[in-house]
This record gives C-alpha cells, sequence and structure tokens, in this order.
C-alpha cells in the first residue's frame, strides 16, 4: 500500500534536530518505490511541514492581535490549503513535539539539540491549530511523536500495568486528544507513547524507552539535582582547581584509587573522592540503563465516537493486544 505520511514539525528550527532525523528514518522505511506496483499505482511520500509560523499566527489570532502587527513570515492562504490538501490525501499524520516526563500541558523546541529547550506552546493550541487542517467528514490517523506523551502526570506510575481514570486523562496525550475532538467534525484515531520516542534510523520503525529506563532516567535527574550530589561535586572542582601542573597527576591518582570500591577513605580529600565516583559510577550505570527501547511498546491508542473516548494499550510483550484502559465520556 502506498504511503503518504505528513510529519508537522514543532520539535526544532534546526536541520539537525528530531524533525529531520525522524523524517530520514521515516523515508529509509517508506522508500519511494519500495515495490514494482508503486512504480506503477503511486510512489510512497514523506513530507516534512514546519508550523511555527502557523502557531505564532494562531496564538496571536486567539489574543486578538493585530495581525499586520506580527513580527512573523505570516502564512498564506495557499498554504493553508496545500497543508489541507496534502493532510485530506495522506495515510497518517504525524505531530513532532519534544516532551518531558514531570510536564502534561507544555510542548518544548530546541534549536537543534536532541531535547527541547523552551516551552513552544500547550496541548491545547496544538489541538486547535490541527484542527485547521482537518476537513469535516474525514479519517485521520494521527500520531504523536512526543516523548512522554501518553504519560501521567503522576509520572513514577507503571505505565505497563492497570492505570487510573486519572492516569490516563491527566497525561499530554489526553488532553491533546480531548480538546482535537472537541473542535473538529472530523474522525480522529490517535497513537502517543508512554516513554522517550525515537526512530530507528535504519527501519524507520518506532522505538520507545521502557519502563525501568524512564525510572532511570528519574533516578539520573534527581542525583544530579540532589544537594549532595551539588556539595561534593563543588568541593571536588575546588580541590582540582587548586592543584598545580605538578601536583595534578598525584590528584588523579588519587582519584583513581578512591574509585576502587575497597578503598577507604582517611581524610577529607579522600573522602570527596570517594562521593564523587560513587555518584559518577551511580551517574553511568542510570545514563545506560535510560537508553533502553523497544519496537511495539509503550503506545497507547485513543479513538472517539458518539461521546465516548477509548484508550488501548496497543502492545503487550511485543504482541498487539489491544486492551482497553479506559472507555467513557471524554
Amino acid at each position: 500500500m502506498v504511503q503518504s505520511i505528513v510529519f508537522f514539525n514543532l520539535a526544532d528550527k534546526h536541520d539537525a534536530g528530531l524533525a529531520q532525523k525522524s523524517v530520514n528514518s521515516l523515508r529509509n522505511k517508506y522508500k519511494q518505490y519500495s515495490r514494482i506496483s508503486e512504480f506503477f499505482y503511486g510512489a510512497n511520500r514523506v513530507h516534512q511541514v514546519d508550523l511555527f509560523n502557523f502557531l505564532s499566527e494562531a496564538k496571536d489570532r486567539s489574543a486578538d492581535r493585530s495581525l499586520s502587527a506580527l513580527a512573523i513570515d505570516r502564512p498564506s492562504a495557499e498554504e493553508r490549503r496545500r497543508i489541507v490538501e496534502l493532510c485530506s490525501t495522506s495515510s497518517k499524520i504525524m505531530l513532532g513535539v519534544h516532551g518531558k516526563y514531570d510536564d502534561t500541558v507544555h510542548g518544548y523546541a530546541g534549536m537543534g539539540w536532541e531535547r527541547g529547550e523552551g516551552v513552544v506552546g500547550t496541548y491545547e493550541e496544538f489541538a486547535r491549530l490541527i484542527c485547521e487542517f482537518l476537513s469535516p467528514g474525514k479519517t485521520y490517523h494521527l500520531a504523536l511523536i512526543v516523548c512522554f506523551g501518553a504519560r501521567s502526570s503522576n509520572f513514577l506510575t507503571n505505565h505497563d500495568g492497570k492505570l487510573s481514570k486519572h492516569d490516563i486523562q491527566s497525561s499530554f496525550a489526553y488532553r491533546f486528544f480531548k480538546v482535537l475532538c472537541q473542535n473538529t467534525h472530523a474522525t480522529v484515531k490517535m497513537t502517543a507513547r508512554t516513554g522517550e520516542v525515537s526512530f530507528d534510523p535504519a527501519t524507520g520503525r518506532s522505538m520507545v524507552q521502557t519502563e525501568a529506563a524512564v525510572v532511570a532516567q528519574v533516578s539520573n535527574d534527581d542525583l544530579q539535582e540532589n544537594l549532595e550530589t551539588l556539595r561534593v561535586k563543588e568541593d571536588y572542582d575546588r580541590i582540582m582547581g587548586r592543584a598545580d601542573k605538578h601536583g595534578m597527576k598525584d590528584l588523579r591518582q588519587l582519584e583513581l584509587h578512591m574509585a576502587d570500591k575497597t578503598s577507604v577513605p582517611r581524610n577529607h580529600e579522600e573522602d570527596i573522592f570517594k562521593k564523587f565516583a560513587e555518584i559518577k559510577a551511580a551517574a553511568n550505570r542510570l545514563a545506560t540503563e535510560r537508553d533502553e527501547e523497544k519496537p511495539k511498546y509503550g503506545k497507547f491508542v485513543y479513538s472517539y465516537a458518539d461521546g465516548v473516548v477509548k484508550v488501548c494499550r496497543k502492545y503487550e510483550s511485543g504482541r498487539k493486544v489491544m486492551s482497553i484502559l479506559y472507555e467513557g465520556p471524554i
């Protein structure tokens, strides 16, 4: 089947960012002519569409500010019609925005870094903007490429297990989907992920961070921000800063010695090196654990009909199950 993918970019304004990497991976998955039949019946297409100017315009429009005074490149009516047409003929629409496990309201955009560096908008602003490109009466398949999009505000809750109504409804994805359904006459089926999401560059398939990896990421962030960690790092830097070039070798040897699990500190300086080594080892371990990802994992599916929303977990143990997590009024 010929695929036409529309990738909406609100993630990065830089060619080395998430959006371009995702689009490149998708183009590897959906080759322009992947089968002989497609040569005759049509080719796969992955379209990247940047929405930053559209979002800026929508924000100012909702704030009743004069569009003529905006310091942005105003999207033309022709651009808008082109996007509406792309969406109406697409097999899937994707929205790429950076997300954080402890924020179910905002999406973030970077300037080329892997992680978002600044708030670009809210779930409500994104949903209302997407509605502008959906035609009444049509059916769309939308994928939120938002890290932790389906994750509850109780982010340490095990999202592989049973989830409460609050867990489901407090996520960025559910909030986005609710606004989307309330502001369009189109039918939308949506997917979102519970952990960090990426695309395998070789196969183009989506990869999602495991529950254990999310816990490791939270633990690593807590460790990095812990007051004891900051104090030890400050003392470590002070000791290293005092050493002249002749004494640095001895300090490095002492640092290596105190990194040995069997070593016992005998004074304040050795105690600092010992604690620094333990913190560093823990951080390295957690950083490795937080990188664990799986295909066919951590994907929730959202659908809506006749005032009822249904949220399903698509995969369990790598198998498609579509187990219902929540079904009720939106």
